[in-house]
């Protein structure tokens, strides 16, 4: 529920003039994913209650994507878990390399998220983000809450044709990357998304993974990524 009083959203604008931060955990929009939030993809929009409640608090500001050079993502850790910050054991499994790969250069590259924020006085203190408070936490059996799983894009010999004429009766949602261009993405009603059009032409389609080798990755990256909002927002 983000409806606030004016006294309310006044005391807020005042307190992050004063030097508050405040931080939105799944305040980005990811519509097309429905309650399917562990599969959060890099959109760079605020959600629309998001940007109507501080159109509120704040009416002459608007929120505005983080480059990814911002000291936020390396105020502390920098760059990407490496093996031996994830405590791996020799015999355990390890991400596969076509998933890293991708993890490395489109989903979390040099360790960076997509967030949106919004400067007072020159100085970032407010920022948004797809959810990235999972995997923080295990059950008294040592599993991982909750299971994490990744969606890697994945492509392959004549799959742009293939899936250009591809049978199709869900729907379609434009989705704003970082250079501001858009995906088109298909998802067949109450389903995960299938495949992307993206705006080079190119057609790719989703892949999902999972086990302890995702949820081990992904818990050291979110632990170093939330590690590091706290740290900015302590310094800054």
């Amino acid at each position: 529920n983000l409806e606030f009083t004016a006294e309310e959203n006044q005391a807020l604008r005042r307190y992050m003039e004063l030097g508050g931060f405040v931080y939105l955990d799944a305040g980005i929009k990811a519509s097309f994913l429905g309650a399917d939030l562990g599969h959060s993809y890099a959109a760079w929009e605020e959600r629309p209650e998001v940007k109507e409640w501080f159109s509120q608090v704040f009416p002459e500001k608007a929120f505005i994507p983080l480059d990814r050079s911002h000291d936020l993502f390396r105020i502390f850790f920098k760059g990407l878990p490496k093996n031996a910050d994830l405590k791996i054991e020799t015999s355990q499994k390890r991400l596969p390399e076509t998933v890293l790969t991708f993890v490395e250069q489109e989903k979390w590259p040099q360790g960076t998220y997509s967030f949106v924020g919004i400067k007072v006085k020159g100085r970032l203190a407010c920022v948004a983000s797809p959810i990235c408070a999972m995997g923080w936490g295990r059950d008294e059996f040592g599993n991982w809450i909750p299971p994490i799983s990744f969606r890697i894009r994945e492509s392959a010999e004549n799959f742009d044709e293939n899936l250009k004429l591809a049978s199709f009766t869900g729907g379609t949602f434009e989705v704003i990357r970082e250079d501001g261009l858009k995906d088109i993405i298909y998802s067949e009603s109450g389903q995960r998304p299938a495949w992307v059009q993206e705006p080079t032409g190119r057609w790719r389609i989703f892949k999902y993974y999972s086990g302890e080798e995702i949820s081990n990755y992904a818990h050291a990256f979110y632990a170093r990524l939330g590690m590091n909002v706290f740290l900015y927002a302590l310094l800054n």
